[in-house]
């Protein structure tokens, strides 16, 4: 999943926007907030690592130290296997609505990839994004990605077809459609906003594999199927397998969302 997941196309059209805006060639700080599993600074590494000067920084941070625990271990796993570009990756833990370790106007590029759509205090987060940005060479980059539609957020939705009082939340609607990306975005005071859509894919070997991976190892899912009986949860696992099979006969195959890729200068 975090090499092939579903945030890895999006990742890489971040990464693309970015260089054409403000080629890495000038980058001082790089920041990815959120950065889960690392697919943006690995997007990043993999297309323009060597172009990246060596007096500048990226920053992968998030807010969870469990998981900067496993992407040092990717580091780790990446520079070992021959990918001398990762010992550039910094690694940190901030909060995207306190960064208060950045100085005013420090940072190149920033980065969020899924991550504001689901920070309660959205405004206060890119209001810190849009301070730490530079204001100089036409003002710093800012890409977010957040999801229009997915397959596999549709099918977490069959728990309610077994428990009918249990509701998977559903994507924020200010996120969900261009026009509300846009507006937040230009609310926060970036400017040369635009919207780009990309089809992302979570690949699967068997259609039962993917049912229970997105029943019990979604941490949203593992929450709200924690008092369900296990009669229940394979009632709901049949019935997503029945529907990936309506809908992708094939095996192996992939379910397909739609990314939203917001991006700005300061």
């Amino acid at each position: 999943m975090a090499t092939a997941g579903p945030g890895t196309r999006p990742a890489a059209a971040m990464a693309e926007a970015a260089n054409t805006a403000i080629p890495f060639t000038s980058a001082t700080t790089v920041l990815d907030i959120g950065t889960g599993p690392g697919q943006v600074p690995a997007a990043i590494l993999s297309a323009y690592g060597a172009s990246l000067p060596a007096s500048s920084h990226l920053i992968a941070s998030d807010f969870s130290t469990g998981i900067l625990d496993q992407l040092e271990l990717r580091k780790k796993s990446e520079i070992e296997g021959g990918n001398a570009d990762w010992s550039k990756l910094e690694i940190q833990n901030l909060d995207v609505t306190d960064l208060s370790a950045l100085a005013d106007g420090s940072v190149s590029h920033a980065f969020a990839a899924f991550v504001l759509f689901m920070v309660p205090q959205s405004g206060a987060a890119l209001g810190e994004i849009h301070r730490i940005l530079t204001s100089e060479n036409g003002g710093g980059f800012f890409a977010q990605s957040s999801w229009q539609t997915t397959e596999w957020a549709d099918l977490m939705g069959f728990v309610s077809k077994v428990r009918p009082e249990k509701a998977v939340p559903q994507l924020p609607k200010t996120w969900a459609t261009v026009e509300g990306v846009k507006g937040e975005l230009e609310a926060a005071g970036f400017r040369d906003v635009d919207v780009i859509s990309v089809e992302a894919y979570m690949p699967y070997e068997d259609p039962d594999e993917v049912a229970r991976f997105l029943l019990t190892q979604i941490p949203l899912m593992k929450r709200l199927t924690s008092d369900m009986t296990g009669e229940e949860l394979e009632k709901t696992r049949d019935l997503m397998v029945e529907e990936i099979k309506a809908k992708h006969p094939e095996t192996p195959g992939r379910l397909v969302g739609t990314a939203l890729v917001g991006i700005g200068r300061k």
